[in-house]
């Protein structure tokens, strides 16, 4: 038997399976997938929030409203809630 080396060899193989064994390779990968996405990122990296100013919602800092800007909630959004 010759070695499944690429993705598409090893879903023929796969899809050639009767589906409880299709089921139990799925539930197999799955698991692992979990698994490996538990442990992400790795120890070794470091995960930061970018501190940059532009990074930080804006300030205002006064000035005045544009007159055509609505400054109630009720004519800011629709029905659905969207703006």
């Amino acid at each position: 038997m010759t070695a499944i080396t690429t993705y598409d060899e090893a879903l023929a193989v796969a899809r050639r399976l009767p589906l409880p064994e299709r089921l139990r390779l799925a539930s197999a990968l799955a698991g692992e997938a979990a698994g490996a996405l538990a442990a992400w990122p790795p120890p070794g990296v470091i995960v930061r929030m970018p501190t940059a100013p532009l990074a930080s919602p804006p300030v205002l800092r006064g000035g005045t409203w544009a007159s055509d800007i609505p400054l109630r909630r009720e004519d800011l959004y629709d029905d659905r809630g969207r703006a």
